[in-house]
């Protein structure tokens, strides 16, 4: 990220917290955990000299182990030393007190350092820097370091997130600054070790901040869409209730126009009243799963595969008279769900009879097409142009909206047919020309 204000020299305390400023502005804005952390690092950079500070972060994994992260410059990648191991020294120390340590120069190895601790004390502490820690740093630059004159310091810094309601504090790492290779102190003019380690804790307090404020904004905004989530499939689940019961009445109902014949004697009538009551009956199951879904929240569509004797999904309708043609090439045993596969089938016929104008004549076929069942439900209705051929499957779509209905009745029937591993679709030969809806069963 492009960090503004890189032509000034930052010679003042007021200077460098106006870039820390200018860095927790951002990262309240950003919408990104990685672009936070490289700009902290570019911006505590910055804060010190505009050009020679080499800042690198070191992320702390589930076991304590540091690796380093990210980095205002490729040297301090290729010459780091923490990598995979665990924090000791002033990484240790920084960690350890959620704070912030100044070296003021690692030429020396028994010293005094700053330390400012996560509760804003500062003090120095005595030190002895170990020797593995710093050896190939003082070997590569500490005669540059003598011959300017310069003491070769150091900075340390927690990266914390302070813990607060059901969240427990994190660490996340820590940051490290030098300015070898410059052979300079990292202590701009007119700032004290103090000062620095002040602005350092400025600006990682403000990137851990919007590291937890976009930890709770993602966190709200995966919260929302579960819900809309859950909500779309109660919805879902409300207007399967609403078809599959419509469609479970297509065998009572047609039994009921049965019993308005005057040709039946009374022992067929009995026998037609008979079916028509278990018809109704075997509502009452439907009724329990979708009350057993609506308890427990589980508003998935789900189905039961079962080997099922399939011409027995046809039965009723051969009873009711429905014109019925199934090829003798069909299965007699088909592994499916039989509740759903009526209630498409059931569904697609009151479709079809509430789009016909004239007394409706519906056909209904099954065939055998390769590994595959083709059940077809053709009617003489209003039929379809090409627009609603497509359309018609959409969720809310109503291809005649002068005529009762919520477009959601062929939108669920592609649901369930899709769970069932088939297709489905629609033929017409236009406008005025009744309709086919045609859907597939695989055969296993």
């Amino acid at each position: 990220m492009n960090v503004p204000g890189t032509s000034y020299k930052y010679t003042s305390t007021s200077q460098a917290l106006r870039v820390a400023a200018s860095f927790s502005a951002r990262a309240r804005m950003s919408t990104s955990h990685e672009e936070i952390l490289q700009d902290m690092v570019n911006s505590t950079a910055l804060a010190f000299k505009p050009s020679g500070v080499r800042v690198a972060f070191y992320h702390i994994d589930p076991f304590g182990s540091l690796h380093i992260h990210k980095a205002n410059t490729e040297s301090i990648l290729e010459e780091s030393h923490v990598n995979g191991i665990p924090p000791e020294g002033p990484l240790k120390t920084a960690i350890n007190s959620r704070g912030f340590v100044y070296v003021p120069d690692i030429l020396q190895p028994h010293f005094f350092c700053d330390v400012l601790d996560g509760k804003t004390n500062f003090g120095p502490i005595k030190y002895d820097l170990d020797g593995d820690t710093t050896r190939g740093y003082i070997e590569r630059y500490g005669d540059l370091f003598r011959s300017k004159g310069k003491k070769m310091d150091m900075l340390f810094g927690c990266l914390s997130i302070p813990g607060h309601d059901n969240c427990p504090e994190q660490v996340l790492g820590v940051i490290r600054a030098d300015s070898f290779p410059a052979g300079e102190s990292l202590l701009p003019r007119k700032m004290g070790p103090e000062a620095l380690l002040d602005v350092c804790a400025i600006v990682c307090n403000a990137a851990a901040q919007s590291l937890d404020e976009l930890r709770i904004r993602t966190e709200l905004e995966h919260e929302k869409k579960e819900a809309q989530a859950r909500f779309a499939k109660a919805q879902d689940l409300m207007r399967r209730m609403k078809h599959d019961f419509a469609s479970a009445l297509t065998i009572p109902s047609g039994y009921v126009q049965m019993l308005k014949r005057n040709d039946l004697s009374e022992e067929q009538r009995t026998d037609v009243t008979g079916k028509a009551y278990d018809a109704i009956r075997r509502i009452s199951p439907r009724l329990e799963k979708y009350s057993e879904q609506i308890r427990t929240g589980n508003f998935d569509l789900a189905v039961n595969l079962n080997p099922i004797k399939f011409g027995s999904i046809f039965r009723s309708l051969i009873e009711i008279k429905y014109d019925i043609e199934i090829d003798p090439n069909v299965p007699e045993t088909v592994v499916t769900d039989e509740s759903h596969v009526k209630e498409v089938l059931y569904g697609l016929i009151e479709n079809a009879r509430k789009f016909c104008d004239r007394e409706a004549k519906i056909r209904i076929t099954c065939r055998a097409e390769g590994n595959r069942i083709v059940i077809s439900v053709i009617d003489n209705g209003k039929g379809l142009d090409q627009v609603q051929k497509k359309k018609i499957f959409e969720g809310g779509y109503r291809a005649h909206a002068h005529l009762p209905g919520s477009g959601f009745g062929l939108y669920g029937y592609k649901k369930i047919v899709e769970k069932l591993g088939g297709e489905i679709w629609a033929e017409s030969e236009g406008l005025g020309k009744g309709s086919t809806i045609k859907f597939t069963l695989p055969i296993t």
